[in-house]
């Protein structure tokens, strides 16, 4: 009897722990750094002589740091429809970054990797992309410049449109990311919450036609995101679909390939180095390994309304962090300074801070829900039994 129970019990383990492993895949992500100074932030469009200058005064330098190091080498790379170069920078391993330009700014835009790929690259992007731009006089800014962050759509929701639906609606019940704690821009990145009360409503009705079946595919929820809600922005700017928090412009355009198609989070300020770039994209593989860890739909936890202080924003990214696992002393720099921890501590004490809330359907889990209550209850006796015992089964 006692032979069956451990077959069984190592039977079950492994089905677990596939399952955890099918949660865990990374997923792809691309930075869009951007550098200024006071000359580049005077000039208007994107071919200006100024940004120009910058522009090349930075392939210079990277040339002969691959000449020195030989592990890169620096090409030209027309833009398409323009005549204005860019320069793009490729190491032998296959990864790459590109030197171009955008609305006063010199814009830095990498190749995709994941969370871990750009862990280890991690000097690499420090030393050649923020300490040259820094060399060159250039500098991130969080007042005038963003650092839009791209998630792969396949390698990041796994072709699960419920899962990107769960992150649209899970970004959209914490504005405080947008507003506030990562950035501050209304005008180039609202999220829904800085939207008019048709816009929420048309948001709300999306969702419903998800929930509903009418909506199937990522592309047919990126589509009506982009036609019911995207149309207009509070600066008025254009495309409005492009302005947005999270923008799907390039889910629902023919012109991209599945395996480019990104989803775009605008409301990020300008990263000071590599580790600020790290750490958000480490909290974003984070809450999507949340997210699909769970079961059913994200509800609506709040009334779609961009906190009205800092500490009630401070409350909600702090439930975003602590879901996911990670430890809150890794990104209690986030807050505003003047957020003092105990001034923190004592908002949670005295505020209920909900959960993120899910509606459980029993239809859509990815696994059996009894055989999850079994994994749990596997684990927990293991974890009773000793530390080794889980890690042979695998957790």
């Amino acid at each position: 009897m006692i032979r069956l129970l451990l077959i069984a019990a190592v039977a079950l383990s492994l089905s677990c722990a596939t399952a955890m492993q099918a949660l865990a895949a990374p997923a792809l992500f691309g930075a869009e750094f951007e550098f200024h100074n006071a000359e580049t932030s005077a000039t208007e469009g994107i071919s200006h002589p100024v940004l120009k200058k910058y522009q090349l005064a930075m392939r210079e330098k990277l040339e002969k740091i691959c000449a020195v190091r030989r592990d890169c080498r620096v090409s030209s790379s027309p833009r398409k429809g323009l005549s204005s170069m860019d320069y793009v920078v490729t190491y032998e391993d296959g990864w790459s970054f590109r030197i171009s330009t955008d609305n006063g700014t010199i814009e830095v835009q990498t190749a995709p990797a994941t969370y871990e790929e750009f862990q280890e690259m991690r000097d690499r992007i420090q030393s050649d992309i923020f300490d040259v731009a820094a060399e060159c006089e250039l500098f991130p800014s969080a007042e005038e410049g963003a650092g839009h962050v791209h998630i792969g759509v396949v390698s990041g929701f796994n072709e699960n449109p419920l899962l990107l639906r769960n992150f649209i609606v899970d970004r959209a019940n914490h504005p405080e990311l947008a507003m506030g704690i990562f950035n501050h821009d209304p005008a180039n990145a609202p999220p829904i919450s800085e939207l008019t009360v048709p816009q929420k409503r048309a948001f709300i009705a999306v969702i419903r036609d998800f929930d509903e079946g009418k909506i199937t595919t990522t592309v047919e929820f990126a589509r009506a995101l982009n036609k019911q809600v995207y149309y207009a922005t509070p600066s008025k700017w254009e495309p409005a679909e492009k302005y947005q928090d999270a923008n799907v412009t390039r889910i629902d355009q023919f012109a991209y390939e599945s395996d480019r198609q990104t989803l775009e989070l605008r409301g990020f300020a300008a990263q000071a180095n590599a580790d600020v770039f790290l750490s958000e994209i480490l909290l974003l593989q984070r809450r999507i390994d949340y997210l699909e860890s769970k079961d059913g739909r994200v509800g609506f936890g709040a009334t779609l309304l961009t906190p009205e202080t800092e500490l009630e924003a401070a409350l909600g990214f702090y439930r975003f962090v602590t879901e996911t696992g990670l430890p809150w002393k890794d990104y209690r720099s986030f807050l505003p300074k003047r957020i003092g921890e105990a001034r923190l501590k004592e908002g949670a004490a005295t505020k209920i801070l909900p959960h993120t809330p899910f509606t459980k359907l029993a239809s859509e889990k990815k696994y059996n829900s009894r055989s999850d209550t079994r994994c749990a209850w596997l684990f927990r006796a293991l974890g009773r039994l000793s530390p080794k015992n889980l890690l042979f089964f695998g957790y």
